[in-house]
C-alpha cells in the first residue's frame, strides 16, 4: 500500500476525536508552534559555499543554487518557500518540491508539491519514484533526483518522515475533546 493512502486517512483518537492536520492546526498551541518554528527557521541565513583550489571555502552568492534559494519559483520568495516547506514537514512529516532544470542540467527552480498528493514507491534498483497527483488530478511520475524531499524523523530503512500530528494523535485528540466539551 502507498504511504499516501495511509497518510490521508484521518485517525480517531481514544477520545473519539478525529485528528488530522486540519483539526490539529485548529489547536492554538499547534498553530503557534508551527508558525514560530517555520518562520524562525525561514529567517536563518542560508548561503552557498564552494571549495577553492587551496581547500578553503568561499561564499558563492552568484552560484545558480544560491539564486534558486533566494527565488525558488515565480510565486514565492526564498523566505516564503522555506517557511512553507518547514511547516509542511512539521505538520505532515515531509515537504516536497519538484526540481526544474535548464537545458544544461542546472537547477533553475523549485516548485512546492502538496504532501497529501505524494506517494513514494521503492524501485527494484533501490532508488525511489515519487508519484504526485496535482490539484487538477494529473499524476506526474518523478525520479528521486527530480524531487527535493525534506523530511522529519524516519523509521530505520524508511525515507518517509513521521508526522508529528500522527505521533501526538492521542494528546491532540484529548485537547480537541476538551475544547469541544468547553464550547
Amino acid at each position: 500500500s502507498s504511504w499516501q493512502a495511509l497518510a490521508e486517512k484521518s485517525a480517531v483518537s481514544s477520545s473519539g476525536q478525529t485528528v488530522d492536520v486540519k483539526s490539529a492546526e485548529g489547536i492554538s498551541a499547534v498553530f503557534g508552534c508551527v508558525q514560530a518554528l517555520s518562520e524562525s527557521t525561514a529567517c536563518l541565513p542560508l548561503h552557498v559555499y564552494v571549495r577553492t583550489k587551496d581547500g578553503e571555502r568561499e561564499r558563492a552568492d552568484d552560484h545558480s543554487i544560491a539564486r534558486v534559494l533566494r527565488e525558488p519559483n515565480d510565486n514565492q520568495t526564498g523566505l516564503a518557500f522555506r517557511e512553507s516547506l518547514t511547516a509542511s514537514v512539521l505538520l505532515h512529516g515531509n515537504g516536497y518540491a519538484q526540481k526544474e532544470f535548464n537545458g544544461v542540467g542546472e537547477l533553475i527552480a523549485l516548485h512546492p508539491m502538496n504532501p497529501r498528493g505524494v506517494s513514494i514507491v521503492k524501485l527494484g534498483n533501490g532508488r525511489h519514484r515519487y508519484d504526485y497527483s496535482d490539484n487538477d488530478g494529473n499524476v506526474v511520475r518523478l525520479l528521486q533526483d527530480e524531487v527535493f524531499h525534506l523530511r522529519d524523523r524516519t523509521e530505520p530503512g524508511s525515507i518517509v518522515g513521521k508526522s508529528r500530528i500522527t505521533v501526538a494523535r492521542e494528546t491532540l485528540g484529548l485537547s480537541l475533546a476538551v475544547r469541544e466539551h468547553g464550547a
